[in-house]
Protein backbone atom coordinates (compact mmCIF):
# COMPACT_ATOMS: atom_id res chain seq x y z
CA UNK A 1 0.00 0.00 0.00
CA UNK A 2 2.79 2.04 0.93
CA UNK A 3 4.40 1.50 -2.17
CA UNK A 4 1.35 2.35 -4.20
CA UNK A 5 0.89 5.94 -2.40
CA UNK A 6 4.54 6.22 -3.15
CA UNK A 7 4.12 5.81 -6.48
CA UNK A 8 0.83 7.90 -6.81
CA UNK A 9 2.78 10.95 -5.10
CA UNK A 10 5.83 10.75 -7.40
CA UNK A 11 3.17 10.77 -10.56
CA UNK A 12 0.88 13.62 -8.82
CA UNK A 13 4.75 15.58 -8.68
CA UNK A 14 5.72 15.32 -11.81
CA UNK A 15 2.66 16.94 -13.32
CA UNK A 16 3.09 19.73 -10.93
CA UNK A 17 1.02 22.56 -12.13
CA UNK A 18 -1.32 20.15 -14.92
CA UNK A 19 -2.71 17.79 -11.90
CA UNK A 20 -5.69 19.82 -9.64
CA UNK A 21 -5.01 17.88 -6.89
CA UNK A 22 -3.10 19.20 -3.83
CA UNK A 23 -0.29 16.86 -2.71
CA UNK A 24 -0.53 17.84 1.15
CA UNK A 25 -4.76 16.87 0.51
CA UNK A 26 -3.09 13.21 -0.73
CA UNK A 27 -1.06 12.82 2.01
CA UNK A 28 -3.41 13.88 4.74
CA UNK A 29 -5.74 11.36 3.32
CA UNK A 30 -2.83 8.35 3.16
CA UNK A 31 -2.06 9.31 6.62
CA UNK A 32 -5.95 9.34 7.97
CA UNK A 33 -6.26 5.58 5.59
CA UNK A 34 -2.86 4.11 7.67
CA UNK A 35 -3.89 5.75 10.98
CA UNK A 36 -7.21 4.08 10.68
CA UNK A 37 -5.50 0.75 10.11
CA UNK A 38 -3.49 1.14 13.11
CA UNK A 39 -6.54 2.19 15.28
CA UNK A 40 -8.46 -1.06 14.06
CA UNK A 41 -5.63 -3.43 14.61
CA UNK A 42 -4.88 -1.84 18.41
CA UNK A 43 -8.93 -1.88 18.62
CA UNK A 44 -8.40 -5.66 17.39
CA UNK A 45 -5.77 -6.59 20.26
CA UNK A 46 -7.30 -5.30 22.75
CA UNK A 47 -10.40 -7.13 22.80
CA UNK A 48 -8.18 -10.15 22.23
CA UNK A 49 -6.57 -9.24 25.44
CA UNK A 50 -9.29 -8.76 27.30
CA UNK A 51 -10.89 -12.20 26.23
CA UNK A 52 -7.81 -13.74 27.15
CA UNK A 53 -8.03 -12.35 30.86
CA UNK A 54 -11.43 -12.87 31.21
CA UNK A 55 -10.66 -16.46 30.09
CA UNK A 56 -7.66 -16.65 32.57
CA UNK A 57 -9.53 -15.18 35.86
CA UNK A 58 -10.69 -18.61 37.41
CA UNK A 59 -7.16 -19.59 37.15
CA UNK A 60 -6.38 -17.17 39.47
CA UNK A 61 -8.82 -18.46 41.58
CA UNK A 62 -7.20 -21.79 41.50
CA UNK A 63 -3.96 -20.06 43.40
CA UNK A 64 -6.30 -19.24 45.97
CA UNK A 65 -7.56 -22.30 46.34
CA UNK A 66 -4.08 -24.01 46.51
CA UNK A 67 -3.05 -21.53 48.88
CA UNK A 68 -5.78 -22.65 51.42
CA UNK A 69 -5.55 -26.26 50.63
CA UNK A 70 -1.77 -25.94 51.71
CA UNK A 71 -2.78 -24.02 55.28
CA UNK A 72 -5.53 -26.18 55.98
CA UNK A 73 -3.17 -29.64 55.27
CA UNK A 74 -0.47 -27.96 57.08
CA UNK A 75 -2.82 -27.06 60.18
CA UNK A 76 -5.09 -30.39 59.68
CA UNK A 77 -1.23 -32.12 60.90
CA UNK A 78 -0.75 -30.09 63.60
CA UNK A 79 -4.23 -30.38 64.87
CA UNK A 80 -4.16 -34.02 64.53
CA UNK A 81 -1.00 -34.15 66.60
CA UNK A 82 -2.55 -31.97 69.50
CA UNK A 83 -5.57 -34.04 69.74
CA UNK A 84 -3.57 -36.91 70.05
CA UNK A 85 -1.35 -35.31 72.82
CA UNK A 86 -4.38 -34.17 74.79
CA UNK A 87 -5.91 -37.53 74.87
CA UNK A 88 -2.66 -39.39 75.52
CA UNK A 89 -2.53 -36.93 78.86
CA UNK A 90 -6.23 -37.36 79.74
CA UNK A 91 -5.21 -41.42 79.86
CA UNK A 92 -1.92 -40.84 81.55
CA UNK A 93 -3.81 -38.31 84.31
CA UNK A 94 -6.68 -40.71 84.57
CA UNK A 95 -4.66 -43.79 84.93
CA UNK A 96 -2.65 -42.02 87.67
CA UNK A 97 -6.02 -41.24 89.44
CA UNK A 98 -7.04 -45.23 89.17
CA UNK A 99 -3.64 -46.10 90.01
CA UNK A 100 -3.74 -43.55 93.72
CA UNK A 101 -7.70 -44.71 93.94
CA UNK A 102 -6.34 -48.53 94.07
CA UNK A 103 -3.63 -48.25 96.12
CA UNK A 104 -5.54 -46.08 98.83
CA UNK A 105 -8.38 -49.01 98.41
CA UNK A 106 -5.43 -51.86 98.79
CA UNK A 107 -3.81 -49.83 101.49
CA UNK A 108 -7.08 -49.01 103.51
CA UNK A 109 -8.20 -52.88 103.61
CA UNK A 110 -4.68 -53.92 104.93
CA UNK A 111 -5.31 -51.31 107.68
CA UNK A 112 -8.55 -52.84 108.15
CA UNK A 113 -7.21 -55.81 108.40
CA UNK A 114 -4.46 -55.11 111.29
CA UNK A 115 -7.73 -53.03 113.00
CA UNK A 116 -9.60 -56.19 113.66
CA UNK A 117 -9.09 -57.95 116.48
CA UNK A 118 -7.61 -61.17 115.09
CA UNK A 119 -5.96 -63.73 117.11
CA UNK A 120 -2.39 -62.66 116.98
CA UNK A 121 -0.30 -63.91 114.00
CA UNK A 122 2.48 -65.54 114.24
CA UNK A 123 5.83 -63.65 113.25
CA UNK A 124 5.77 -65.85 109.79
CA UNK A 125 2.13 -64.55 108.94
CA UNK A 126 3.18 -61.18 109.27
CA UNK A 127 6.28 -61.34 107.91
CA UNK A 128 4.66 -63.02 104.46
CA UNK A 129 1.47 -60.43 104.38
CA UNK A 130 3.54 -57.27 104.53
CA UNK A 131 5.89 -59.56 101.76
CA UNK A 132 2.61 -59.79 99.98
CA UNK A 133 1.53 -56.13 99.77
CA UNK A 134 5.30 -55.01 99.10
CA UNK A 135 4.62 -57.22 95.75
CA UNK A 136 0.89 -56.20 94.96
CA UNK A 137 2.27 -52.37 94.91
CA UNK A 138 5.18 -53.14 92.94
CA UNK A 139 2.82 -54.97 90.76
CA UNK A 140 0.30 -52.36 90.73
CA UNK A 141 3.21 -50.37 89.76
CA UNK A 142 3.81 -52.33 86.25
CA UNK A 143 7.05 -54.15 88.01
CA UNK A 144 6.96 -57.78 87.43
CA UNK A 145 9.94 -60.74 88.49
CA UNK A 146 9.99 -59.25 92.00
CA UNK A 147 12.36 -60.15 94.64
CA UNK A 148 12.76 -58.80 97.83
CA UNK A 149 16.36 -58.88 98.50
CA UNK A 150 15.85 -58.00 102.53
CA UNK A 151 15.97 -61.41 104.06
CA UNK A 152 12.54 -62.61 105.79
CA UNK A 153 13.46 -62.83 108.71
CA UNK A 154 13.80 -58.83 109.07
CA UNK A 155 10.76 -58.14 107.58
CA UNK A 156 8.74 -59.53 110.59
CA UNK A 157 10.17 -56.94 112.81
CA UNK A 158 9.13 -54.37 110.29
CA UNK A 159 5.27 -53.96 111.19
CA UNK A 160 6.42 -51.39 113.92
CA UNK A 161 8.06 -48.58 113.16
CA UNK A 162 10.03 -46.69 109.90
CA UNK A 163 11.78 -49.51 108.00
CA UNK A 164 13.37 -50.16 104.57
CA UNK A 165 12.90 -53.49 102.44
CA UNK A 166 15.82 -53.56 99.49
CA UNK A 167 14.21 -54.91 95.97
CA UNK A 168 14.37 -55.91 92.37
CA UNK A 169 12.16 -55.86 89.77
CA UNK A 170 11.89 -55.65 85.65
CA UNK A 171 9.64 -53.23 83.85
CA UNK A 172 9.97 -53.39 80.47
CA UNK A 173 13.16 -54.31 79.57
CA UNK A 174 14.95 -52.56 81.73
CA UNK A 175 16.14 -54.34 85.55
CA UNK A 176 15.39 -51.70 88.68
CA UNK A 177 16.82 -51.81 91.84
CA UNK A 178 15.51 -49.77 94.59
CA UNK A 179 13.91 -49.77 98.33
CA UNK A 180 10.00 -49.61 99.62
CA UNK A 181 9.53 -47.18 102.31
CA UNK A 182 7.53 -48.39 105.60
CA UNK A 183 5.66 -47.01 108.82
CA UNK A 184 4.32 -49.02 111.16
CA UNK A 185 3.67 -52.21 108.88
CA UNK A 186 2.65 -49.66 105.58
CA UNK A 187 3.73 -48.62 102.46
CA UNK A 188 4.63 -45.31 102.51
CA UNK A 189 6.79 -44.76 99.27
CA UNK A 190 8.64 -46.85 96.93
CA UNK A 191 12.14 -45.31 95.19
CA UNK A 192 12.66 -47.96 91.67
CA UNK A 193 15.95 -46.71 89.44
CA UNK A 194 17.04 -48.58 86.82
CA UNK A 195 20.06 -50.66 87.16
CA UNK A 196 22.09 -47.99 84.69
CA UNK A 197 21.62 -45.62 87.39
CA UNK A 198 23.77 -46.37 90.66
CA UNK A 199 21.99 -48.78 93.46
CA UNK A 200 20.41 -46.38 96.36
Amino acid sequence: MSSALHIGLTALLADGESSAFDPLLLVGVALLVVAGAVAALLNRLYRRVQRLSEDLAPLQRLESVEDALTKLVAGGDELELRRLEHVLIDIRDGQRRLEERLLGMVETIGKRDLLQPQPPPTDGARGAHLAERITSRLLSLGFERIELLTPFDDLVGMTEGEAEVLVEARRGAAQHKGRVILRDGGIVDVRMRDTYEAFP
